[in-house]
């Protein structure tokens, strides 16, 4: 029998060059094949520029706290560009001008403080539309907790002295105690004694997004190296002799956010205290540079408090002794306000729920108990209620969604009965990729591709046959033999006898 192979292939794209730069045509098609591309956009660079990232900074925020919005911008076009991007939170509104070389990117940042009396807070940033406007916009919803986690691991809350005390008076935090993790994922997590075993999953919630803050045993420690990632050191820990003297703390990264509360002419030090006892053998001045950042020293280059960034959290070893009887930092009234910083300020930016993708994903909620599918409205960019449905989940959670694919802009989730009273928003961007508008040059198609250009041009690759002779010998031929039947003479029939004219 005859094959039913196709001997040819026409691809109808504008063979943008972020989608089809990366296809491997001789993996894609036969050898074999006769692979003809149309393509139906001009080859030149297409000017565009857009927002393609948008950050709130620091991870989950606080009612009334002061955040960072930070918009990356782009110039896809053959030309620097001057832009000036607008960000619109709630009711306020701050804008920035950026100047943008060709084929590059700058980034804007914002300072703005979050509402005291909201739940979800949308943040957008917006540049001057240009000839394509779609992703001139990018936006967020930051989720603003009331508190934050904290989970103190630890067998006896006196072995953390003066540091559970602070704590306990940290306003924002809501701090439970036991001798093992209370909660899955807590925000923090203060570590009292850790122990090789307890390596791995400290480092499993730091990637998750948790901050841990180990306190080792200043009567001898071995997990300080490799809670810092650093390989294995035969030399063991051990606490330096105590004396009357005792040694003092001084700023190691004064430009490290940690210390933004602190700057000022006025200001006094937060680190104002002396230590009696520290780990010290293994701790070299110099050995964690490139690893870690070293926030505190000793005045002898020892570090003493160190931060290693790991995933979307951090770990941080904590080598200042908690107990007042080795060091009077307790009785400092900044220290307090030092350990929420150094707390707050080693959190990463939150990642948030997944956005869905447009044109593929669907907009979607888990519902809440209280809340029956009929009782929700889903509203989509242009204001209008969409059509959704109810399915469950694994875990027996009820997911409401969207029945259309979704598309850039925002959507928001409304009591039906409640006046329309916002649930839960969502925004939906436009795809990063999509905003190179740079096409494929002909030369980069298949060599054994003839290419269409959608003005009618044929573009030769590869020396075939052109194709467009063909089509306009068609077209003459069609019109030729139209003027020869026009002039053929018509016959009519009268009365049943034929007449000519």
């Amino acid at each position: 029998t005859a094959s039913t192979r196709p001997t040819s292939v026409y691809i109808l794209s504008d063979f943008q060059s972020s989608n089809w730069s990366g296809v491997d045509w001789e993996k894609a098609f036969p050898p074999d094949l006769d692979v003809r591309c149309i393509q139906v956009a001009d080859h030149e660079r297409l000017p565009n520029t857009a927002v393609t990232s948008l950050k709130v900074m620091r991870a989950t925020v606080l009612p009334g706290q002061s955040v960072t919005v930070q918009a990356v911008l782009s110039n896809f076009g053959s030309q620097p560009v001057r832009v000036t991007a607008h960000l619109e939170a709630g009711s306020l509104r701050a804008s920035r001008t950026a100047e943008i070389p060709a084929g590059a990117k700058e980034t804007v940042s914002f300072q703005a403080q979050v509402p005291a009396s909201v739940e979800e807070w949308p943040v957008f940033v917006t540049l001057d539309h240009d000839a394509f406007p779609a992703d001139d916009t990018a936006g967020t919803v930051v989720r603003v907790g009331a508190s934050l986690q904290c989970d103190a691991v630890t067998q006896d809350e006196a072995q953390l002295g003066f540091m559970m005390k602070a704590l306990r008076f940290i306003p924002f935090l809501d701090v439970q105690s036991a001798g093992g993790l209370g909660r899955e994922q807590p925000d923090f997590v203060v570590w009292n004694k850790p122990e090789k075993e307890d390596l791995k999953k400290m480092e499993a919630l730091a990637e998750a997004g948790s901050v841990i803050v180990a306190v080792p045993d200043f009567s001898g420690d071995a997990v300080a190296n490799a809670l810092m990632g650093l390989p294995d050191d035969p030399r063991t820990f051990s606490e330096y002799e105590k004396t009357g003297k005792g040694w003092t703390l001084n700023a190691a990264l004064p430009d490290d956010p940690v210390f933004d509360l602190f700057r000022g002419g006025d200001a006094a030090s937060p680190l104002d205290a002396r230590v009696f006892r520290r780990l010290n053998e293994g701790l070299a001045p110099d050995s964690w540079n490139d690893l870690v950042s070293v926030l505190v020293r000793y005045e002898d280059g020892v570090p003493a408090i160190a931060r290693r960034v790991k995933g979307r959290g951090a770990l941080v070893l904590w080598n200042v002794p908690v107990q007042s009887m080795d060091a009077d930092w307790g009785k400092s009234p900044l220290f307090l306000p030092f350990l929420a910083e150094a707390m707050l300020k080693s959190r990463q930016e939150g990642v948030g729920e997944a956005a869905p993708e447009p044109g593929r994903d669907f907009p979607s909620w888990i519902l809440p108990d209280t809340l029956d599918a009929a009782d929700v409205v889903l509203t989509g960019p242009d204001g209008a209620e969409l059509l959704c449905k109810e399915s469950r989940l694994s875990s027996g959670k009820r997911l409401l969604s969207s029945v259309a694919p979704a598309v850039p802009g925002t959507y928001v989730w409304s009591g039906r009965h409640a006046a329309g009273m916002p649930l839960h928003t969502q925004v939906v961007n436009f795809p990063v990729g999509e905003s190179n508008l740079q096409t494929l040059a002909a030369g980069n198609l298949p060599a054994s591709a003839a290419v269409v250009t959608a003005s009618g041009k044929l573009v030769e690759v590869t020396g075939r046959i052109p194709l467009w002779p063909w089509l306009l010998g068609a077209a003459v031929l069609l019109f030729a033999l139209e003027l020869w039947l026009s002039s053929l003479p018509v016959r009519t029939v009268r009365d049943g006898k034929e007449a000519q004219s």
